[in-house]
């Protein structure tokens, strides 16, 4: 199965809430003990932030460690993999095939850790959480990337963006700017206003953080997408096309995300994020 193809459905689920706790639990016991070199504690939430933390119980994240490659008390770096779903909360089904994601970049040698997020903002807010516990957990100098699909890729652009010491972005389908989107893709309209009012749509807009954003990024999006037109990517690089790949996949008979793409153009995406991965972790000696 293309690992990229694991989360076309999962970007589309709408499933009901899941009675769990929030917190984590660690599929592999690594041994590797918590930094000393804490990270700041994440930044304080509004109280809508706060509100929905305490409406929506959610599952817990998931931890694994590389399965080949590189030894589970030294991984290459680690991976935070981020589903989709029109940021709604987190469920079991979401995470398991998330966590199924991960695991072909644990046979690179990555760690993968799979975030539980609430809707909206939350979800967000709940990814930079997760990023200050795991730094806190692996130290300084493992490298850190996300990869998300849809709504997924919005939140690990704005990871990047919130958390400039990223090292790279895997964003299929990204949602890059919201206020756009509300305007030009009416199936979106309902779930932007509800859970970005305001000026929520600029806040968590990731094409805003030119000066923010330092990670590497590798941006693919469909050319017939009509949920997240495929402006919200070369809108996107236009801005940040320093520092990003952008691919622009054409129409085809496979589907991915959103829409049916072709095979061939999926493919070929599939080695240049092993590369951008590798490049990541031989830069930082791993």
């Amino acid at each position: 199965m293309r690992r990229l193809a694991i989360l076309a459905a999962c970007s589309a689920l709408a499933l009901p809430l899941t009675a769990c706790g929030g917190d984590e639990i660690d599929v592999a016991d690594s041994g590797v003990p918590p930094a000393e070199a804490a990270a700041p504690a994440a930044a304080a939430t509004t109280d809508a932030v706060a509100a929905t933390r305490a409406a929506e119980r959610i599952p817990k994240s998931r931890l694994a460690y590389p399965t080949a490659v590189a030894p589970r008390s030294r991984p290459r770096g680690l991976l935070f993999v981020i589903h989709g779903g029109g940021w709604g909360p987190s469920t079991n089904a979401s995470i398991k095939e998330a966590a199924a994601w991960g695991t072909g970049y644990q046979k690179q040698g990555w760690a993968a850790y799979t975030i539980s997020m609430h809707s909206g903002p939350a979800g967000i807010e709940d990814a930079v959480a997760a990023y200050d516990r795991n730094r806190r957990r692996f130290g300084p100098k493992v490298p850190f990337c996300a990869i998300g699909a849809s709504s997924g890729g919005n939140v690990a652009l704005m990871l990047a963006a919130r958390r400039p010491a990223m090292r790279c972005v895997i964003a299929n389908a990204p949602p890059t700017d919201l206020a756009r989107l509300y305007r030009e893709s009416p199936g979106n309209r309902n779930s932007l206003a509800r859970l970005f009012p305001g000026r929520l749509m600029q806040k968590y807009s990731p094409i805003r953080f030119e000066n923010a954003i330092k990670a590497r990024l590798f941006l693919t999006v469909a050319a017939n997408d009509t949920d997240v037109p495929p402006n919200q990517g070369t809108n996107f690089y236009r801005v940040h096309k320093q520092r990003t790949t952008l691919t622009i996949l054409p129409p085809g008979d496979e589907f991915w995300t959103h829409s049916n793409v072709d095979a061939d153009a999926l493919d070929a995406t599939f080695p240049k994020i092993d590369a951008l991965l590798d490049s990541v972790a031989r830069a930082a000696g791993r």
